[in-house]
């Protein structure tokens, strides 16, 4: 299984923490991006994806699991998804989770 690579938002290099900001930020890495908000108790069965896709999170946490391993997203976290990863995902706590669900863009959209 390929390691779960999770970058951690950096103010000094980002700038504050926003729906703005961590869009250039993802853009920026070749990937476009919608903006989602789960409530708390929503989940997500074992799925994957065809693409390459990143979960950043802008706020509340996240809880992403693989047969092997289970991480807690929290605002600012970006965790890369490589295609086809078997994963789940359940909001954790009490909040509401919003973050970009962002996919790889293919050069035909660029």
């Amino acid at each position: 299984m390929p390691e779960l690579n999770i970058e951690h938002w950096n103010t000094e290099i980002d700038g504050p923490l926003s729906e703005e900001n961590m869009t250039k930020k993802i853009n920026s890495q070749g990937y476009s991006c919608a903006k989602y908000t789960f409530p708390s108790g929503a989940a997500f069965p074992e799925h994957t994806h065809d693409v390459p896709k990143k979960d950043a999170i802008l706020a509340g946490r996240l809880k992403f699991a693989t047969s092997e391993k289970e991480v807690i997203l929290q605002a600012g976290d970006v965790l890369d998804i490589p295609a086809g990863l078997v994963h789940s995902e359940s909001v954790f706590g009490s909040d509401a989770v919003i973050f970009l669900d962002a996919t790889k863009m293919s050069p035909d959209n660029l």
